[in-house]
């Protein structure tokens, strides 16, 4: 060890015309060169070749007429080409763990903890990930790993260095321990690619030795282009004059059953092809206009925002080439602020859960019934959100660099759009201009759903009227609708047909309306229920009767597919059907030809018959 350490001291300080020479002789092997040649070849006086190698005399020296390396020289001058090429890069990383032997691969799957099954591409990609995943995490490696304190407090001033590079002769000058120790400590970090050794020439033309980074780390701890906002003070509440007010409270959910409602009393029809995704632009104009009765075109949130919402929340679906309303019974045992939280919850748990969550942390800290700028605010939370920073290590255009999951800039505009649209919409704060300026503020529908676990009170605030049916003996059912649950009158659409508009809604019981809403897998028992709940009296002893007797006089049936053997040969299919193999399998449909079979896979039944020698096309 301390005979390689010194004979690889010797190497720095080399001038460039002394490392060609032992880059010819390692090329030559071991027999080695003549001075003419290594003369001629390098175009240089023969007696400069000498004098290199009388001054480097621990790496060459001369045989008789020839002149060789050292036992140590050959495997010294490769390691200095490779730290010549070195460019101490991901790239560089992953093709070095791809050149290793097995022996060396084993030992590093050892060191590092990783799966030995695993090809050289897969390993070298595991070790990338394991060491440089976010610029933190070779910090933590390194803190958690089993190497030595010398070790740790090289790597430690590597970072705390002005480049992430440091030179040789700097560490022997900082560190008072020896060569041997020094270099078995920097063995240490390059065998795990947490330092890259390198190899360059001075401008005056002379080899020296350093250690540097990742340079992908380099590039993002020293370079200055970090993107993480700067922090941001608190932003002072507004005193000027306030306009344009603007506060929704669950009207979101009040409209969101509405137009449900509207789906359940007739589906609409969409255009083939198309999914939840086109939301509103898949419906036909007709359907269209009919449910901008109650979402006008100009209205905020527009009526995709409502058709989106619905579809997230499995309130509607799509059934081949129709909009139907899914099962919301459950929903039904909700109040109507009960249900806002559940819409809540799951408008701000999709993709921007994660800037609905900072939002909500940071609202946390503002005065009640105070005005903000919504700008303002929005840096204030970027600034708080410790994820921002979170760099992760990605394969781009031009090689692998440390990219933010979403640049700074992107994100305060998101942020800014969810106060001014998103949360407005959904009640949580409410929405002014102060002196010219977008301001907002928590309002109290916002205050009582942020709290963790839910404030008490507030709650007759919030209270949603189930409303009162009147059924009348000739099959009519009156209805205040604007004083009903939207969703309450979900059974009336489906079971009964729609005579009138307005604040007073008539429905009409009919026996082909009755039967279809039957035909659709509708529960008769759940609507009858609901009658007797809602209505102002008891129901109507004729109205009672006739729905029993409409649904006595339905007519049930079952269809299920069954899948049956044929054949043309009479014996082949008595053979089959008396075997005792498939007793219990098989019933015969005709005796001659055909036979049902159950309880079997088909591909099960077509590996047993095939072993028994039958064809099967």
């Amino acid at each position: 060890m301390r005979h390689g350490t010194n004979l690889l001291a010797s190497m720095e300080g080399m001038s460039r015309t002394a490392f060609l020479i032992v880059q010819e002789l390692s090329q030559a092997g071991r027999s080695g060169l003549t001075p003419a040649l290594l003369a001629k070849k390098l175009e240089i006086p023969q007696e400069e070749v000498e004098y290199f190698v009388d001054v480097h005399h621990g790496v060459m020296y001369t045989n008789l007429t020839r002149i060789c390396l050292s036992s140590g020289g050959l495997g010294l001058a490769r390691r200095v080409q490779g730290g010549l090429a070195s460019r101490g890069d991901a790239s560089f990383l992953l093709e070095h763990v791809r050149a290793l032997g097995d022996a060396a691969l084993q030992r590093l799957e050892e060191r590092l903890g990783l799966d030995g099954s695993a090809s050289k591409t897969a390993l070298a990609l595991a070790v990338l990930h394991l060491l440089y995943k976010t610029p933190a995490t070779i910090e933590t490696h390194i803190r958690t790993g089993a190497y030595s304190p010398l070790a740790r407090s090289v790597f430690q001033r590597l970072l705390e260095s002005d480049t992430g590079s440091i030179r040789m002769e700097t560490l022997r000058r900082e560190f008072a321990a020896g060569s041997t120790a020094l270099e078995a400590a920097l063995q240490e970090l390059i065998s795990d690619y947490v330092l890259f050794e390198k190899f360059r020439f001075d401008d005056e033309g002379f080899l020296y030795r350093s250690f540097s980074l990742l340079q992908e780390l380099r590039d993002f701890l020293f370079s200055g282009n970090d993107e993480r906002p700067a922090a941001a003070d608190m932003p002072p509440p507004h005193k000027g004059v306030i306009e344009e007010q603007r506060s929704e409270g669950m009207c979101f959910t009040d409209l969101l059953g509405r137009i449900t409602a509207a789906i359940a009393a007739r589906p609409c029809r969409i255009r083939k092809g198309s999914t939840s995704l086109d939301s509103d632009a898949a419906l036909f104009k007709e359907d269209r206009a009919r449910l901008e009765e109650i979402i006008s075109e100009d209205h905020d949130p527009p009526l995709r925002a409502f058709m989106d919402a619905a579809y997230q929340l499995g309130w509607i679906k799509n059934t081949d080439n129709l909009c139907v309303v899914c099962d919301v019974a459950p929903l039904l045992e909700f109040s109507l602020l009960e249900r806002h939280r559940l819409v809540v919850r799951r408008l701000t748990g999709g993709q921007h859960a994660s800037d609905y969550g900072l939002l909500i942390r940071a609202s946390a800290t503002l005065q009640p019934e105070q005005w903000y700028s919504i700008h303002d605010f929005a840096r204030f939370a970027l600034s708080q959100d410790d994820s921002t920073g979170t760099y992760a290590l990605r394969r781009t255009d031009t090689g692998y660099a440390y990219v933010a999951p979403q640049p700074a800039r992107m994100r305060y505009e998101t942020l800014c759009r969810l106060l001014s649209q998103h949360l407005t919409w959904l009640g949580l704060v409410e929405r002014c201009y102060c002196d010219g300026e977008a301001c907002f503020r928590v309002s109290a529908l916002g205050r009582r759903l942020f709290s963790d676990p839910p404030s008490a009170g507030h709650a007759e605030g919030y209270s949603v009227s189930s409303g009162t049916l009147v059924v009348q003996p000739n099959f009519e059912i009156m209805a205040a609708l604007e004083q009903m649950d939207p969703l309450r009158t979900i059974p009336l659409h489906i079971f009964a047909e729609t005579d009138g508009k307005g604040s007073v809604g008539v429905f009409r019981l009919t026996r082909e309306r009755f039967m279809r809403a039957l035909q659709q897998g509708h529960d008769p028992a759940a609507f009858l229920a609901f009658l007797k709940e809602n209505s102002r009296s008891p129901l109507p002893e004729n109205v009672v009767i006739t729905l029993e007797d409409w649904l006595r006089s339905a007519k049930r049936i079952r269809l299920r597919t069954y899948h049956v053997i044929e054949s043309d040969d009479p014996m082949v299919i008595a053979e089959l059907a008396h075997h005792r193999k498939w007793n219990g399998h098989f019933t015969a449909v005709n005796e001659k030809k055909l036979l049902r079979y159950e309880g079997l896979t088909r591909q099960a039944l077509e590996e047993e018959l095939e072993k028994d020698g039958y064809i099967i096309r």
